[in-house]
């Protein structure tokens, strides 16, 4: 469904809520072809503001399969911001929109990929925003026992 697209967008790119909704606008994200053949997706950061409008672009590469699914579904628009009534019905009354984002650190750092690099996926102004947010989080991974 267009909702659990919505869920699906959020969790593989680390999209605050508000990027994902603008992503139906074309002129919101683009995506790049490296010479190695990897894809970026750039999205526009409407939240960071202190920015001129040409740094607030955001790169997240396309790494695994689930992302390029994602990239279908921005370029076929088929997705919608589910009801928090009803997210909180199927996942628990802690869930809000913001829950895949959140999640998007825990995955990519499950993955084998650094803390930096996520910091930038998600479009954090310094390291230090991302691990502010992170180390309360009780998560950990079984990765690095």
């Amino acid at each position: 469904s267009r909702n659990l697209n919505w869920l699906h967008l959020s969790v593989w790119f680390g999209l605050r809520p508000k990027e994902i909704d603008q992503l139906h606008q074309k002129e919101m994200w683009r995506v790049e072809m490296l010479a190695n053949g990897r894809e970026i997706l750039w999205v526009f950061q409407t939240k960071i503001v202190a920015l001129p409008p040409e740094d607030r672009w955001k790169p997240i590469p396309i790494l695994f399969e689930e992302q390029r699914f994602g990239l279908r579904i921005i370029q076929e628009r088929t997705f919608r911001r589910p009801i928090l009534k009803t997210m909180k019905r199927y996942f628990g009354k802690g869930v809000t929109t913001y829950g895949g984002r959140k999640g998007f650190t825990d995955l990519m750092l499950s993955k084998g990929h650094t803390l930096e690099n996520i910091s930038v996926w998600m479009g954090h102004s310094s390291l230090q925003r991302t691990w502010y947010s992170y180390k309360h989080r009780r998560r950990f991974h079984l990765k690095y026992f």
